[in-house]
């Protein structure tokens, strides 16, 4: 059952992944917690392992789409470095059950503004052309096809 429990964990973490966008938090640490028993800890870390590859993958994938903002990614990913790092140290200071129960109403947070605001943000927040301009909101763009210049 184990081997099983590893298989499902895998596939829908990748498939959820590459459709939404999510996979680690969300999607890997409460199947870890419920199919594998693993303790909360070892659930943040084993996640964050498996999300790597998983991310990387469907990166790849996207990019071949047209669907990777670089100048975005370039401003985040040194800041979520340092995000990580923080996180890491306030974790060795909280213990399990405080993991357990912030990770709680974290999902519990995102179920609510799932099901109460299901369109996400668009529409409210505007989108940015390459050069960081203002560009149509959100909501009026196809998201079927990447712009015509990509």
């Amino acid at each position: 059952m184990f081997y099983v429990g590893c298989i499902l964990v895998g596939i829908v973490a990748g498939f959820l992944s590459s459709l939404l966008g999510i996979g680690g938090g969300l999607i890997v640490v409460p199947m870890l917690l419920i199919l594998l028993g693993v303790r909360i800890e070892v659930a943040i870390g084993t996640s964050l392992a498996c999300i790597v590859p998983i991310s990387l993958a469907g990166a790849f994938l996207k990019q071949g789409a047209g669907f990777i903002d670089w100048k975005v990614a370039a401003w985040v990913i040194p800041f979520g470095v340092i995000g990580a790092y923080l996180g890491h140290r306030a974790s060795l200071l909280t213990s399990g059950l405080a993991l357990r129960r912030i990770f709680g109403v974290l999902m519990l947070l995102a179920a609510i503004k799932f099901l109460l605001f299901p369109q996400g943000w668009e529409g409210m927040l505007a989108t940015r052309d390459d050069a960081g301009e203002a560009a149509q909101p959100a909501a009026e763009q196809s998201h079927t096809a990447p712009p015509a210049d990509q």
